[in-house]
């Protein structure tokens, strides 16, 4: 049983190619869907998913709350209780709605981040001495990875108390 669960939330667009029920046109200018599903990283099991029209929004908190709700409902709830549980998203979950959800129930989170101006100055900040290697998942250096935390040049008040923002540049290849 794991000590820590991963699910990873994120919507996809599904291109459709007639007048299906629900399709609609897409912010890449498409026509079809835009699903949100919910994964388990340690299996890859899809855990939840709502299918969603074409122009639904990727940052919709309420349908991110509810896949992600669907997800914790498909594991015992022993493990709920007891694992520490780390919810993933792109840059579409940094909403300030889903994050309070996930700080209120106890579950971790690690979000993008949008690269904003205040961001931008605070990445140039940071000294080239504060910049680590990034190592991956399985604890192996990142080659050409670097990472460094600019929480401290940020105004982050809004965002749920403890919330940190690390950044990574990785050299062209």
């Amino acid at each position: 049983r794991p000590a820590a669960i991963v699910i990873d939330l994120d919507a996809t667009l599904v291109t459709a190619h007639s007048e299906k029920e629900g399709a609609a046109g897409t912010y890449k200018r498409g026509f079809g869907f835009h699903p949100l599903l919910a994964y388990l990283d340690e299996t890859r099991e899809p855990l939840g998913g709502m299918l969603r029209r074409g122009n639904a929004g990727a940052n919709t908190a309420a349908d991110q709350i509810a896949v992600a709700e669907q997800a914790l409902g498909q594991l015992p709830v022993e493990v709920v209780e007891r694992a520490e549980i780390l919810l993933r998203c792109d840059s579409a979950g940094a909403t300030h709605e889903l994050l309070d959800w996930a700080r209120g129930g106890s579950i971790r989170f690690s979000v993008g981040f949008d690269l904003t101006e205040p961001v931008r100055d605070a990445i140039l900040a940071v000294p080239e001495s504060a910049w680590e290697q990034a190592i991956r998942q399985d604890g192996e250096p990142r080659e050409g990875a670097r990472v460094a935390e600019i929480t401290e040049g940020l105004e982050l008040s809004g965002w749920p108390e403890g919330s940190r923002v690390i950044v990574r540049r990785e050299r062209p290849h």
